[in-house]
């Protein structure tokens, strides 16, 4: 009976060691399942912290480039604006003395990057001096013009009056 006993001890002995074994191993399993959501936990919050810096450096450089969007509101005339434009035009021409013909081509409205640009040409009699008396005007105007050719047609020298043509181009609202 006592062998029997000692048999027994030694059976229990070996379940409780083996039950320990298991259980290590269950925690061990949860352990590595752990550490690993929690890598993947510690991933994302690296990957949300740099979206919110970048956020942050959007946020800042929208605030050093806010006044400017009302600038370029107003440099780039929508539908409306382009009329009101070709006016001041006309009437900067009509204070330096010009009357200038206005023409647009067949594809006057262009894409250029991410802007449309409207090309026209103005056509005028003038002497050079008033030409560039005209071309600081149209320098000094709210809209942005770019000159991209000259043509002086001056028969009389550049004392006399002049046949000039400016081709020009203006940027223009993207929605146009």
């Amino acid at each position: 009976m006592k062998k029997n006993l000692k048999k027994f001890d030694w059976l229990i002995l070996i379940l409780i060691i083996l039950v320990q074994i298991g259980l290590i191993v269950f925690l061990a399993k949860r352990i590595i399942m752990t550490n690993s959501l929690l890598r993947e936990t510690n991933q994302r919050l690296i990957s949300f912290e740099k979206r919110d810096e970048s956020l942050l450096r959007l946020e800042e450089d929208y605030d050093l480039i806010k006044e400017d969007v009302g600038i370029i509101s107003q440099i780039l005339p929508g539908k409306e604006g382009v009329v009101g434009f070709i006016n001041e035009i006309e009437n900067e021409a009509s204070q330096s003395g010009l009357v200038a013909d206005i023409s647009f081509g067949t594809k006057s409205v262009t894409s250029e990057d991410s802007y449309k640009v409207i090309r026209f040409s103005l056509i005028f009699e003038a002497t050079y001096y008033q030409m560039i008396d005209f071309v600081k005007k149209l320098e000094e105007m709210s809209q942005v013009i770019v000159i991209e050719k000259v043509t002086i047609q001056s028969p009389e020298g550049i004392e006399g009056k002049n046949m000039i043509t400016l081709n020009l181009k203006a940027y223009i609202d993207p929605n146009f």
